[in-house]
């Protein structure tokens, strides 16, 4: 085994969007308000002029940003406008501690991505292996990499949860959660909305919405979006660009309000892309691993030729991206008055093809390519109320998620080509969770929750040599058709229970602190991706956190400047790194369990109202992530190597200024200055 030889540079968003348009159709109708009284003048003023209230659902109902005893960034559909935002890898920039790579490091697929919140989340892409962030749209688990780059259309607002959420959310989330809520169709009248976006590399964006009432009940909302753009990363045999923007996406949703109580929300949504693959250029060659096997193994010359004096500049093959990625959900939500019934049901699935150069050269050392194929079904129950005139609140559920794959890889080196077919991967989640909040004194709260958790996981996979390279000498035995993995079923189930304690107080209406006590855990895999002879799949096994974080959350200035501060420390547990594991002809990426380490830090998000036009938002976190203990099984990592995707400081910033247009309600906004980024980003020993 051996720590990563090479390291990529991935390239995220291009260029910040300079003009972002959007007007609503004058086809609404608008009745005249009656003349409000002084007192309600002077409400509304100051709710005009300040930064009014944010209203999110990271506890599962609706309630106040600066209430929720939870590190949160949230980001209203007006925001995400103004910021140019185009997908769910733009968050990252504007988040600290939160990490989102939108070309995953094994993959190459342009609409994967790997999610990262404090250091804790996914590096790998394969169907067995789990996010450490849980991604929901409108309420539905998005479980596999492949497909959960969303873009962001019509949606009404993202938030953004860090640390374990697991006694809330269906589906287990060890690191943290990113909740997508699109807008819901409106009663009130025909609406639509129209946005363009022009960028550098002949970027075109068109986004459009439509909002059609059926009845005084029922209403229909379509959203379709064409996103495109130029590749921007040249290589310098082929003159092909990589990392372009080539789709398009269209989503419906019908909402029905029965009687006083029941509404029911059904949605679908489909995207299709077709894109070269991520954008990545050669930095960095250790002087070990694919070099040493390239130069001494193999007679080649692998060395810094290789790295491009521009970064726009590669030397690595063509690859390609294509996808199409569906779903359908339904939720049902039963209000009894003080006890809420909801149901939410969903099915999706994608088909992929996607290739990725890992050696960045035209050697061909490590080339592979994948055919994957996913569905999974979930089904969520809660029930939500409170007693004793809000002295408490709880909640209660079930989660039950079921997913069908298959994926088929060749991963070619220099001697041969390695067939990975694995067939019928099956996973089955089953979970129950439960969260009560009692306020016994005015301004204190107190919460307890628990959850236990069953994950099984079934593959059937067969491994074998597909092509040998003639000429080459490979050492034996290099037989096509040779099994490397013998066709078999191998079955594994992980279970756990986990909880959470808080307690918060609030001073003033201006002024909360909350301290918490939170576990997570993430389920097992297999490890598809072997070219070691083995009598059968390998496994790895489960990780788990426990996070202490206390806070703080303050508004302050007549309400233009809102302060929201946490520190927290991690003890994290077995967790799961992807190393190189060498093999005859080459090496091979795998999961592993590497030992425990621990994860320090605080994040600070801001805004500040400045004036009637100019808001400026920002913040800064800080990670300091080490190793405290490795397995004796894992080689080539030591206790002074640098965790995945857990850079040091990561500030960002973004000033906007508005202008309104007309009297029909439209808006031009500019970026006047952003900032994002990571600074002293450390790396991990991984492809």
């Amino acid at each position: 085994m051996m720590p990563s030889e090479v390291t990529l540079r991935s390239f995220g968003k291009l260029v910040p969007v300079f003009l972002a348009t959007s007007a609503l159709l004058p086809v609404t109708a608008f009745a005249q308000d009656a003349p409000l009284d002084e007192a309600e003048t002077e409400n509304q003023d100051e709710a005009v002029s300040g930064l009014g209230t944010i209203v999110v659902t990271a506890q599962r109902r609706e309630e106040s940003l600066q209430d929720t005893p939870i590190s949160v960034a949230a980001f209203s559909a007006e925001s995400l406008a103004q910021t140019g935002t185009r997908d769910i890898s733009d968050i990252a920039q504007l988040t600290p501690n939160v990490s989102i790579d939108n070309a995953v490091t094994l993959s190459g697929s342009s609409v994967a991505s790997s999610l990262f919140i404090r250091g804790v989340g996914q590096s790998d892409f394969l169907l067995t292996t789990d996010p450490g962030v849980g991604l929901y749209l409108d309420g539905v688990y998005i479980a596999r990499s492949v497909g959960s780059l969303l873009d962001v259309v019509d949606v009404e607002r993202i938030e953004v949860l860090r640390g374990p959420q697991g006694t809330l959310y269906g589906k287990n989330t060890i690191g943290g959660a990113i909740n997508v809520v699109t807008q819901r169709p409106s009663f009130s009248g025909i609406e639509g909305q129209i946005r363009g976006t022009l960028g550098s590399a002949d970027r075109h964006d068109l986004i459009a919405s439509v909002n059609i009432p059926l009845a005084d009940t029922a209403a229909l909302r379509v959203s379709g979006a064409t996103l495109n753009q130029d590749g921007f990363v040249t290589l310098v045999d082929s003159g092909v660009k990589l990392g372009n923007r080539n789709r398009w996406t269209v989503r419906g949703a019908l909402a029905f309000d029965i009687g006083d109580n029941l509404s029911v929300d059904i949605a679908g949504d489909y995207l299709k892309a077709r894109e070269s693959g991520g954008a990545t250029t050669l930095v960095e060659i250790e002087p070990q691993g694919v070099q040493v096997i390239a130069n001494q193994m193999l007679g080649l010359t692998y060395d810094d030729r290789f790295i491009p004096s521009d970064p726009y500049l590669a030397f690595g093959q063509a690859t390609g991206s294509d996808a199409e990625v569906w779903g359908i959900s339904a939720t049902l939500t039963y209000d009894l008055g003080n006890v809420t019934f909801k149901s939410i049901t969903g099915y999706r699935g994608f088909n992929s093809f996607f290739e990725r150069d890992g050696d960045q050269s035209p050697l061909t050392l490590l080339f592979t390519d994948s055919l994957q194929s996913q569905t999974q079904f979930t089904q969520e129950v809660q029930v939500l109320g409170d007693a004793f005139d809000g002295a408490v609140d709880f909640i209660a559920g079930g989660y039950y998620g079921n997913e069908q794959g298959d994926d088929f890889a060749n991963l070619v080196t220099r001697q041969l080509a390695v067939v990975l077919d694995q067939q019928d991967i099956d996973t089955e989640s089953l979970a129950a969770f439960g969260q009560v909040t009692v306020r016994p004194l005015d301004g204190l709260s107190i919460t307890g929750g628990i959850r236990y958790t069953k994950d099984t996981k079934t593959v059937d996979s067969n491994i074998f040599i597909g092509e040998v390279t003639p000429g080459t000498g490979g050492p034996p035995p290099f037989v096509v058709g040779l099994p490397i993995v013998p066709r078999g079923l191998v079955k594994r189930s992980f279970d756990k229970v986990t909880y959470r304690l808080a307690i918060q107080y609030e001073w003033t209406d201006d002024l909360m602190t909350y301290a918490t006590f939170s576990t997570g855990f993430k389920s097992g895999g297999f490890v598809q991706r072997n070219a070691v002879f083995s009598p059968a799949v390998p496994s790895f096994g489960p990780e788990t956190v426990e996070v202490f974080e206390a806070g703080i959350k303050w508004t302050g200035f007549k309400n233009r400047l809102r302060l929201n501060a946490a520190a927290f420390t991690n003890s994290y547990d077995d967790l799961q790194i992807t190393v190189l594991v060498p093999f005859a002809a080459g090496l091979a990426p795998q999961t592993q369990n590497a030992g425990t380490a621990e994860i320090n830090g605080f994040e600070i998000d801001a805004e500040l109202l400045l004036g009637d036009a100019l808001h400026l938002s920002g913040g800064i976190g800080y990670l300091d992530a080490d190793y405290t203990s490795l397995a004796p099984s894992v080689v080539g990592v030591t206790l002074d190597s640098e965790l995945v995707r857990a850079p040091e400081w990561c500030p960002s910033s973004e000033l906007l200024a508005q202008t309104e247009l007309g009297s029909f309600g439209g808006s031009a906004s500019s970026v006047v200055g952003s900032l994002g980024g990571k600074l002293a980003v450390k790396q991990a020993p991984m492809f």
